[in-house]
Parts: C-alpha cells; sequence; structure tokens
C-alpha cells in the first residue's frame, strides 16, 4: 500500500505542477483511491467561492447525471452529507442513506438511485483556511474503512484539496486577466466620453482645458481606486470615483456612515467604477439632463440578520433597453461582490434609467457602520 500510495502522489502532485486540467487530475486520483478502498465509489465536490453552493462534482465510476443532480446544491440547506461536512468542518459518515433522518429525501432518493447506500463526506480545505469542496466515499453496503483504506483515503484528501487550490487559483488569474483587459477598453472608453461631454458643455480651449484636466485627474483616482487594497469610507469612495461626473451631472447620495473593509473597498471600486463607465457610455451621464441617485441603508432580513443595501438609479437620460447578452463587466462585477463580501447584485433596465441595487450582509468582510 504505501508504495502505491507513494506513486498515486508523485502521479498527480506532478499533474497539478504540470497545470492539466482539474477535472482530469481528480478523476485519476477519484479512480486510484477507488482501486485501493474495495467496492467504493469516490468522487469530490467543488463549491463557489463564497463556500455557499456546489459548483461542480466529479465521480468517475458512475453516470454523470449523480454529479450533475449535486450542482446547485446551498450549503445552509444540509441537504447531504457533503453539504452539513462543509457546515460543520467535520466529516459526516451516513451507514444508512435510506433511514437517515438528517438528510432530504431528494438528496436520498438521487444517491440510492446510483447505488449508494452508504456514504462519507471530508471537507476539504485550504492552507489558508476556506473550505474548496469534499472527497466522497461511497458504498453499497454499510463499510469501515480498515488500516490501509484509511491512509489512502487520508492521502486523498490531502491531494484533492491541493488540486483544488491549484483550480481555485486558475481560475483567479483568468479572472483578473479578464477584468484588466476590460477595465484598459474601459478606461479608454471613459476618457472619450470625458473628452466629449467636456467639449460639449465647454467649447472655449481655456475652459475646455481646466476643467478636461480635472476630470481626467479624478479618472486617474477612481482607476486606481480599483486596485488599492485599504479601508475607505463608503461615501469618500463614491464622491472620488464619480468625480469626474459631478460637474455637469446631477449625484445625490446618502445613507449611515461605512467604512468598508480592504477587499470590499476594491470589489466595490470595481463595480461602482463600472457602473459609472456603462452610464458614461449609454445611460445618464451621457446626457447632460441625466441625474443619478445612490443610496444605502443597513436593514433587517427575514432572520434578524442585518443587511446592507445600496441602489444605484438612473434617470434623465436616454431610453434603455436591457442588453441582449451579460458583458463581462456585468459579470465580474457580481463575481466580484459574491467572492468578497457575499454580496448579491441586481439589474433592472427600466426604460427611465438602470437602476442597480446591491445587497450583502453586514459582516466584518463589508466593513462597519461608524458615527
Amino acid at each position: 500500500m504505501q508504495n502505491r500510495l507513494t506513486d498515486l502522489r508523485i502521479r498527480i502532485l506532478e499533474r497539478i505542477a504540470r497545470g492539466d486540467p482539474s477535472d482530469a487530475t481528480l478523476r485519476e486520483l477519484c479512480t486510484a483511491i477507488e482501486a485501493m478502498v474495495a467496492g467504493s465509489i469516490v468522487g469530490v465536490t467543488m463549491l463557489d467561492r463564497a463556500s455557499r453552493t456546489f459548483d461542480a462534482a466529479i465521480f468517475p465510476s458512475i453516470p454523470r447525471s449523480f454529479a450533475d443532480n449535486l450542482r446547485g446544491a446551498v450549503v445552509a440547506e444540509r441537504p447531504g452529507t457533503c453539504a452539513l461536512a462543509v457546515y460543520q468542518g467535520a466529516t459526516v459518515t451516513c451507514d444508512d442513506i435510506a433511514n437517515d433522518p438528517r438528510f432530504q429525501q431528494g438528496w436520498k432518493q438521487l444517491s440510492l438511485a446510483h447505488g449508494i447506500a452508504a456514504i462519507q463526506s471530508r471537507p476539504l480545505c485550504a492552507s489558508d483556511g476556506p473550505t474548496l469542496g469534499t472527497l466522497v466515499i461511497g458504498f453499497r453496503a454499510p463499510h469501515t474503512l480498515d488500516v490501509a483504506e484509511e491512509e489512502a483515503v487520508a492521502a486523498g484528501v490531502e491531494l484533492a484539496a491541493i488540486a483544488l487550490m491549484r483550480h481555485r487559483t486558475e481560475l483567479q488569474h483568468e479572472l483578473l486577466i479578464g477584468e484588466l483587459q476590460h477595465r484598459t477598453r474601459n478606461l479608454f472608453s471613459a476618457i472619450g466620453a470625458v473628452v466629449y461631454s467636456t467639449l460639449k458643455a465647454h467649447p472655449g480651449l481655456k475652459d475646455f482645458r481646466k476643467v478636461f484636466d480635472g476630470r481626467l485627474a479624478a479618472l486617474s483616482r477612481a482607476h486606481s481606486l480599483a486596485v488599492q487594497a485599504s479601508d475607505m469610507d463608503l461615501r469618500g469612495l463614491l464622491t472620488d470615483i464619480l468625480a469626474p461626473y459631478s460637474i455637469d451631472h446631477l449625484i445625490e447620495m446618502g445613507g449611515p456612515r461605512l467604512t468598508l473593509a480592504s477587499d470590499a473597498t476594491v470589489a466595490f471600486s470595481l463595480a461602482i467604477h463600472e457602473l459609472a463607465t456603462n452610464a458614461t457610455k449609454y445611460g445618464a451621464l451621457s446626457d447632460t439632463d441625466g441625474r443619478l441617485d445612490i443610496a444605502w441603508d443597513v436593514m433587517r432580513d427575514t432572520e434578524g440578520g442585518n443587511v446592507f443595501e445600496l441602489t444605484w438609479v438612473e434617470s434623465g437620460g436616454p431610453r434603455v433597453a436591457e442588453p441582449e447578452v451579460s458583458g463581462f463587466g456585468r459579470i465580474a462585477i457580481e463575481r466580484s461582490l459574491a467572492n468578497t463580501v457575499d454580496g448579491a447584485v441586481s439589474l433592472e433596465f427600466r426604460p427611465a434609467g438602470l437602476v442597480c441595487t446591491i445587497r450583502a450582509p453586514l459582516s466584518a468582510r463589508l466593513g462597519n457602520l461608524t458615527n
């Protein structure tokens, strides 16, 4: 067994080091553990970055329908052993799926239909703490792991966690590269829009240069805020980012004083900068009659928790229609806020103007209310 485990570690770590696709790496790992644990069905589930839902799953020896039906499962609802293992941060064992009162009927039926009557789910954690997913060992009948099998499963947990950490890093790099390319294009678009709107309102060369220089400096600061990681007052952040547009447009904002955490500052900077750029190109900030109202507050949700809500309301600009395809900017906003502060973004393309609502739990990840 020791030689087989050593060989497995070498093969999987070499795959990870080469940057092989994570699906293929995890399939090989699961298949190898199945060969070491007689009669087992082994798989790996993957969580989203907020560790709230399951994004994907890999079970190489049973039909794909099992993994497909796990996608989207919510951890907090604890439908089965994987969600409960993540929720509790500990291994969860179920020797009789059909009659275990802890779990939802749908998950029981799914497992039994795929030949899994007993199961064990072990959380997979990154070196810095967050849970990435679970390693699953299923059986057709109750089974107690012997010493050698336990060692094989423990090695699987270690290697699967490393593979998922690499997978997360690759996804983050892809997102950052996409954001950089998108923001570069947006920056040039924003500069062009500022030139046009400034020239339209201030055709005289002297006035144009004075106003444009101020707007360009403000735009530069707004751009740099999106990559700085430091705590910042929300009102101050909004004022800095929207300064290039406030000369010729009515921009009103109000809400309680909120100091954003450093990561939240970056996420909100990206989101507000994206909204302002789109408003300059297509919305209220593209017209001198345009108006922007921003309000935020903290309220109670149905479970008694504190929830932050910010609304961005455009009016007075050109008629708005919902785009047929979601652009990268919208996806970047949603991912950035979801991953950083567990936030949710809602966009309403009303004819009178865009309405964007951002909601997130009031937590240390978001920031703190101050007097």
